[in-house]
């Protein structure tokens, strides 16, 4: 192959790349454009993945979330309780229906500072490989 062809297949490929984002980087810019809150937690409630704009509803950095078991959004007066209602949620993986937002159930998250503030959470499963089961939750504040 000649270098005109070189460069000519350099180029394309290099086109290819800026233009076709993998699946995961949409995924990414999709969560990151929506007007409600995200987080994605895997099979042990670990925080693996939010969006800014629940880093702002909630006061927190994205460090200072990831790694940490989600319930550190919930009041502390109900964290042992939601462990439990998580874990069915998880054990269930896939079988467990989405819960949809619009179910008129309004929750309580907790801020950094530590004022409660009123939300509705939608609730979908996650499926990654074999047994590892996740989930994701889409949040929005309810004024």
């Amino acid at each position: 192959m000649n270098s005109e062809n070189q460069n000519l297949l350099r180029l394309r490929e290099l086109t290819e790349r800026v233009l076709l984002p993998s699946p995961m980087d949409i995924s990414r810019i999709v969560c990151e454009l929506l007007a409600d809150g995200i987080a994605i937690i895997d099979s042990e409630g670990i925080i693996v993945y939010v969006s800014p704009l629940l880093q702002t509803l909630f006061g927190y950095g994205s460090k200072e979330l990831l790694g940490h078991p989600i319930e550190i959004l919930v009041p502390k007066e109900k964290r042992a309780g939601h462990i439990a209602l998580r874990n069915n949620f998880l054990k269930a993986g896939t079988d467990m229906d989405p819960r949809r937002m619009d179910e008129g159930l309004i929750l309580t998250g907790e801020k950094k500072c530590g004022d409660k503030i009123n939300l509705r959470v939608g609730l979908s499963p996650l499926d990654w490989e074999g047994d590892n089961h996740g989930a994701i939750a889409v949040v929005q504040q309810v004024k």
